[in-house]
């Protein structure tokens, strides 16, 4: 919950950010939207369509596409989709135990593609088409942080809330409003130190 919080808690900057060099307009809202909407379905259906990823080299290598594409674009969160793809706990588990081949080695190849195809897309993007960018970063990060949320049947890692108290509730709650109160702070001291 901490960790949805301190997601949601960033927004704000990435809205900042968004509108920093030009005023907000229907065409950005409308991104904003279609995205939301789209990626929210989309990535919420693809569980109950092909299921948890299995961990495997060729997932681990969209793991390391995803984990660069955290890098390029400001503010997404790959986390947020390696849990909706099932792929986050057995990456894990691959750094644990050190796995060279079957989770470094692939994740590397990922990363390293992604980022030598997309670094000159994403600067151009960003330059040319930086609020229509944003509102459709801003898109994507909530509502991969809303799915995060949401019970899903068709991910064996999705959240569940069955047999929790009201105890239980307070302090989701409490680690909820902490995570958000820690990404605005985080947003901030990157705004101070830009």
């Amino acid at each position: 919950m901490e960790f949805s919080g301190a997601i949601i808690g960033t927004v704000p900057s990435l809205v900042r950010e968004a509108t920093k060099d030009s005023e907000r307009d229907k065409i950005d809202m409308i991104w904003f939207w279609a995205t939301f909407i789209i990626s929210g379905f989309g990535l919420y259906a693809l569980n109950f369509v092909v299921g948890s990823l299995n961990a495997s080299f060729t997932s681990f290598i969209l793991a390391g596409a995803l984990l660069a594409l955290g890098v390029l674009v400001p503010g997404l969160s790959p986390s947020n989709l390696l849990l909706i793809l099932g792929l986050y706990s057995p990456m894990l588990t691959g750094f644990k135990t050190f796995d060279l081949i079957g989770t470094f080695l692939p994740i590397a190849i990922g990363a390293g593609a992604t980022l030598i195809i997309f670094s000159k897309l994403m600067d151009y993007a960003l330059r040319v088409y930086h609020s229509r960018v944003y509102h459709f970063i801003i898109g994507i990060v909530l509502s991969s942080t809303l799915l995060i949320l949401i019970p899903n049947a068709g991910n064996a890692e999705s959240i569940s809330y069955s047999g929790l108290s009201l105890v239980s509730y307070v302090i989701i709650a409490f680690f909820f409003a902490l995570g958000i109160w820690l990404g605005i702070w985080m947003s901030q001291l990157e705004d101070k130190y830009k």
